[in-house]
């Protein structure tokens, strides 16, 4: 059976090239065991066994992905998913970036770069829209077995024949298949939606417990609701206490999801903004400045508006001032001392440097007697 895949990952370290293009680190795809709906397979070639189960998981192996990896390079990138392949009738509507010729396999995962070179696409990444999903064939082989990395499957992937990659919003395989940017140590939040609600979970195992927790009620509440003379009343019972539990499990998930929307707004909350960011620079260039005045080799990368302070206090002080454990309000106090003291030094130098261009030009106005007798000897002839 030949199956179209839609599978998500993301976007990683990004810069903007010198045209403006955004080229990135990225993530493709990786191995694994994946759930899919049982209604996007062809139910006539599907056994009865796979027919009555809402979801089959698919084994990705690790081998037929190997195999794939040169497949990934060149490709076209597409904003979403278009309604049909990607061909040469209309790339030139749906491309908007290609994945670069550096493609590896690596630890499960296909790793490369890609260049996005729309501007719209460009902005979507960059305001977080920056998971991929690999659009792409493969053959089916329905075959249960046990998988000793990813457990228990239903059916494996072969053959796999990748045609696109889109960026989404969010992946089948996560926020690890990402346009990453290291810079951001954001929580990737995944949604899944229980009884009209949409339930968002911090990471990829939290969300594939709930689907396990939630597939395992839905198989129990089909024992009951199938029909059968062969039920007893014990037995229902028992049912309904496991149902009961299923359900305060997934009460239990859920109250553990708003504490990390909690934690999460708090950490948002905490984030300065771009006025606090300016008033930062501002004031860290200052103390730059200030402390390079004090002594111009002072090298502040790497250290904190503190040391740096310290750094000068020890470079003027030497062994005569001991501040190892002296606490913040000490240490401000004698680096702003030392910068009036350098103030009022500078103040001196330059009454200093003024009164010696005055006296010089005093001097070179004032004529000496050698002058005053040869103006004499000059003007002689007036006073007859």
């Amino acid at each position: 059976m030949s199956v179209q895949f839609f599978d998500k990952f993301n976007v990683s370290t990004r810069e903007i090239t010198e045209s403006g293009f955004l080229r990135a680190n990225a993530t493709f795809t990786r191995a694994g065991v994946f759930k899919y709906a049982t209604s996007m397979f062809d139910q006539k070639e599907l056994p009865e066994h796979l027919k009555d189960k809402k979801v089959i998981r698919v084994l990705r192996p690790a081998s037929e992905l190997e195999k794939s990896v040169a497949q990934f390079a060149h490709v076209p990138v597409t904003d979403g998913h278009p309604t049909e392949d990607v061909s040469p009738d209309n790339v030139k509507v749906n491309q908007v970036g290609m994945s670069l010729g550096f493609v590896e396999f690596k630890d499960n995962f296909i790793f490369g770069k890609i260049l996005i070179q729309h501007k719209d696409a460009i902005r979507k990444v960059q305001n977080d829209k920056d998971e991929l999903s690999a659009g792409y064939t493969a053959d089916l082989v329905l075959s249960p077995g046990v998988d000793k990395t990813f457990g228990e499957y239903d059916a494996i992937q072969t053959n796999l024949k990748i045609n696109h990659i889109a960026i989404v919003k969010h992946g089948r395989s996560g926020p690890k298949v990402r346009v990453l940017d290291e810079l951001n140590k954001e929580i990737n939040m995944i949604e899944r939606t229980y009884n009209d609600v949409t339930l968002t979970f911090a990471d990829e195992s939290s969300a594939e417990a709930f689907d396990t927790i939630l597939a395992e009620r839905e198989e129990t509440k089909a024992d009951i609701d199938e029909p059968s003379t062969t039920v007893s009343v014990e037995d229902e019972a028992e049912v309904n206490t496991e149902l009961i539990a299923k359900d305060k499990e997934i009460k239990d998930m859920s109250e553990e999801i708003e504490t990390l929307k909690g934690k999460l707004d708090a950490e948002v909350a905490l984030r300065p903004s771009p006025e606090d960011i300016d008033k930062l620079v501002t004031s860290r260039l200052k103390l730059v400045d200030e402390a390079r005045s004090l002594h111009d080799d002072i090298e502040a990368t790497g250290l904190t508006d503190l040391d740096i302070k310290r750094t000068v206090i020890a470079k003027s002080f030497g062994d005569k001032l001991d501040i190892t454990e002296k606490d913040e309000q000490y240490i401000d106090g004698v680096f702003t001392s030392l910068l009036l003291a350098r103030k009022e030094e500078d103040k001196q130098e330059s009454k200093k440097l003024a009164k010696s261009f005055s006296d010089a030009a005093t001097k070179e106005n004032k004529p000496n007697n050698k002058q005053l007798y040869e103006d004499s000897i000059v003007n002689a002839w007036k006073s007859k």
